[in-house]
C-alpha cells in the first residue's frame, strides 16, 4: 500500500520536530485544559462545564513569537491567562525553560515564586480595531 504525499510530508515534519533540541524550547504547553463549571439554582449545583480551553499543545523556541488567533470568545485570553497561572488549569502541563532548566509551572503554588517566572513572560492583548483594517487583505496587513 502506498502512502499519500500528504502523509509522507507529515512524517517528514514529525521527524524534523523530534530532532529539535529541547534546550531551544523555552515554553512547552502540553494538553492544556481550562474548564469552568456551570452552576444553577439557589444551591449553586454544578450542571455542566464550559470548555474554554481544551487540549491545547504547542512549543515556542527561543527567538520565536506566537500569535494566538481566533474569533471572539474562543478562549485565546483564557489560554494566555492559564499559561501565566493567573487561572488554575483543569489539566495539562506548562513547562517553562529558564536558566537552562525546565520548570513545570502548573506545580508551583507559591505566589512569590510564580512572580519570578511571570517577570520573564508577557501577554500582549491586541486591539482588533486598530490592527485589522477591513479594507485590507490579510496579506497586506501582515506583509
Amino acid at each position: 500500500m502506498h502512502k499519500s504525499k500528504a502523509i509522507e510530508e507529515s512524517e517528514e515534519m514529525d521527524d524534523k520536530f523530534d530532532k529539535t533540541k529541547s534546550e531551544d524550547i523555552i515554553l512547552s504547553v502540553k494538553n492544556l485544559k481550562m474548564h469552568f463549571p456551570v452552576v444553577k439554582g439557589s444551591l449553586r449545583r454544578n450542571v455542566g462545564w464550559v470548555k474554554a480551553v481544551d487540549n491545547v499543545s504547542f512549543d515556542i523556541k527561543e527567538g520565536e513569537t506566537l500569535g494566538l488567533v481566533g474569533e471572539s470568545g474562543c478562549g485565546k485570553s483564557t489560554c494566555g491567562r492559564t499559561i501565566m497561572r493567573l487561572l488554575k488549569q483543569t489539566d495539562g502541563k506548562v513547562l517553562f525553560g529558564i536558566d537552562g532548566k525546565k520548570v513545570d509551572l502548573s506545580t508551583i503554588n507559591d505566589k512569590i515564586e510564580m512572580q519570578k517566572f511571570r517577570r520573564k513572560m508577557q501577554i500582549i492583548f491586541q486591539d482588533p480595531f486598530s490592527s485589522l483594517d477591513p479594507r485590507m487583505t490579510v496579506r497586506d496587513i501582515i506583509g
